[in-house]
């Protein structure tokens, strides 16, 4: 537990110290390995493959899945949501939360606030259900990714205190991070070491990651 020193470096990262990219590369980084850590928190990370996109159109699926893994995360972004106009309603919901994770991989907020708002009007996650509780993690990203700590945190809020168990890692690293843009360092990683005790070190560890790229970006 590291209650008020700097967060565990996560196995295979860069000690602070070490000479940096460039502020920008950074920024993409800390955005893309914190979008992978929401997905895999929520069901993987990047596209979803067959299973997820049952009834979209597999061809478009497969396409938003190739343009992410080459780097190319607004396009496949876009695949996603061209995946959505058809198909099942619970395939459409999986294909438009795609969507929203590349769009914030690609550092692109107000596309990924647009998608949201679509996945919620034409798929609504009743109150109280596990898909609400995941719609409030993409929000809280969303709003963190449009600098507004404070939004973040009340949509962390509607999570669910404490969130559902395999949410809460996403969640502590949402709120460290939160409370990090708030100049509230310490108090952020103290939430995400308390948030993440006891949990499976394997669940854990991308979100440590995301976390500490964002402390480097």
């Amino acid at each position: 537990m590291l209650p008020a020193g700097p967060v565990a470096a996560p196995q295979g990262a860069q000690p602070l110290p070490a000479p940096r990219p460039a502020r920008g590369a950074r920024a993409l980084l800390a955005a893309s390995a914190v979008a992978c850590a929401l997905g895999i928190a929520l069901g993987g990370c990047a596209a979803q493959g067959p299973t997820a996109t049952r009834g979209a159109t597999q061809e478009v699926a497969t396409r938003a899945d190739r343009l992410a893994r080459d780097g190319d995360p607004a396009g496949s972004a876009q695949a996603w949501e061209q995946a959505a106009t058809t198909g099942r309603p619970e395939a459409r919901a999986a294909a438009l939360t795609n969507a929203v994770r590349q769009w914030l991989a690609a550092r692109r907020p107000a596309e990924a606030e647009r998608a949201l708002a679509r996945l919620n009007a034409e798929i609504p996650a009743p109150p109280g259900t596990p898909a609400a509780g995941v719609r409030a993690l993409l929000a809280a990203e969303v709003a963190l990714a449009a600098g507004q700590p404070a939004r973040a945190l009340e949509q962390l809020r509607a999570a669910g205190d404490p969130p559902a168990a395999t949410l809460e890692p996403a969640a502590s690293s949402l709120r460290a991070r939160a409370l990090i843009a708030q100049g509230r360092t310490v108090d952020g990683l103290r939430a995400f070491e308390a948030g993440t005790r006891g949990q499976v070190p394997a669940a854990v560890e991308p979100h440590r990651r995301a976390l500490w790229e964002a402390l480097r970006s």
